[in-house]
């Protein structure tokens, strides 16, 4: 799930609002909000139609979401097929330089296989080649 940023949406605590109005307001589709609800991870008023929440259930909510992000160790990559951290298959991994003092480190899922990436910055190379076999794609600077 997304980091959503809380500041700027303006939900009010004692304020109600339908699923579709969450989702207007957090950029997510209304299925997504009305799984939450169904999961029972978003409290809801489900006796009525259309389901309300509370303004200060959803601020909670998202709150707690931000807090459960797990911090990835210096080794780890966020696999999207696995749905959590893993180390790259082999140790290898791929350097693409980008804009500025930026690049993507790219790997395999040591799990499933698929494809994982990650923002990293350049002056970091030095200490990620102490941890992967890293080629360099494209035009870099290291």
């Amino acid at each position: 799930m997304r980091k959503p940023k809380l500041r700027g949406y303006g939900f009010r605590p004692s304020q109600t609002y339908s699923p579709k109005e969450i989702a207007d307001r957090m950029g997510n589709a209304e299925t997504t909000v009305r799984e939450w609800i169904r999961d029972g991870k978003l409290p809801a008023m489900t006796n009525g139609n259309p389901h309300l929440v509370l303004g200060c259930d959803i601020t909670a909510f998202f709150a707690e979401q931000r807090l459960k992000a797990p911090r990835l160790a210096v080794d780890e990559f966020p696999c999207m097929h696995c749905r959590g951290p893993r180390k790259a298959l082999g140790g290898l991994a791929d350097f693409c330089a980008g804009p500025g003092h930026l690049g993507t480190l790219t790997a395999l899922c040591e799990v499933c296989g698929g494809s994982m990436s990650k923002g990293v910055a350049v002056r970091d190379l030095p200490r990620l080649r102490a941890i992967f076999d890293i080629r360099a794609r494209g035009a870099s600077r290291n």
